[in-house]
C-alpha cells in the first residue's frame, strides 16, 4: 500500500512538472501585444505587421475606410504578398470605404452575401500572425 502511495504521488508530480513544461513552452511560443486604440495607434502596429507580410494576408473587416493601411496592403500586393480582403456588405456603397480603391489598385476583393452585419475585425498574416480585437480599420474623423 505504502509503495502504491508514494507511485501516484509520483505519478501526480511527474504529470504537475510535465503540464508546466508545455505551458512555459507554448507561453514562449505565442507573444500576444495589445494596443488600445485611443493611446496606443494600432494603425502603426498593422501597417507594421502588414510591411513584413512575406507570402498572405487574409483580412475579415467589417468597416475599412484607413487609407493609410489600404496603401500599405497595396504595396504588399506588389511585393507578391496575396491580399485577400472578406468585407462587410455595405462597404461598396459606403463613402469613404477603401473597397473600390483595393479593386482599382488589383486586389479582389469579397464582398459578404450574407443579409446580417459581417462585423469580423481580424487578419491573418502568414499563419505566424492574427491581428484581432474591436478596432475597425478606419480613422474616427473619415467617418
Amino acid at each position: 500500500m505504502q509503495y502504491l502511495k508514494k507511485n501516484i504521488k509520483f505519478s501526480i508530480l511527474t504529470f504537475l512538472i510535465i503540464v508546466l513544461s508545455v505551458t512555459i513552452s507554448v507561453s514562449t511560443l505565442a507573444k500576444t501585444e495589445v494596443y488600445f486604440s485611443l493611446s496606443d495607434n494600432p494603425q502603426k502596429e498593422i501597417i507594421k505587421n502588414i510591411n513584413q507580410a512575406e507570402a498572405f494576408i487574409n483580412i475579415a473587416m467589417y468597416i475599412f475606410t484607413d487609407k493609410e493601411i489600404a496603401l500599405s496592403l497595396i504595396k504588399a500586393r506588389e511585393r507578391g504578398v496575396k491580399v485577400r480582403p472578406y468585407l462587410d456588405k455595405d462597404q461598396v456603397d459606403y463613402r469613404y470605404s477603401q473597397s473600390r480603391f483595393l479593386v482599382q489598385k488589383g486586389i479582389k476583393t469579397r464582398i459578404s452575401s450574407n443579409e446580417y452585419i459581417m462585423h469580423n475585425k481580424f487578419a491573418i498574416i502568414d499563419n505566424r500572425l492574427l491581428l484581432t480585437g474591436s478596432y475597425n480599420w478606419t480613422l474616427l474623423f473619415s467617418m
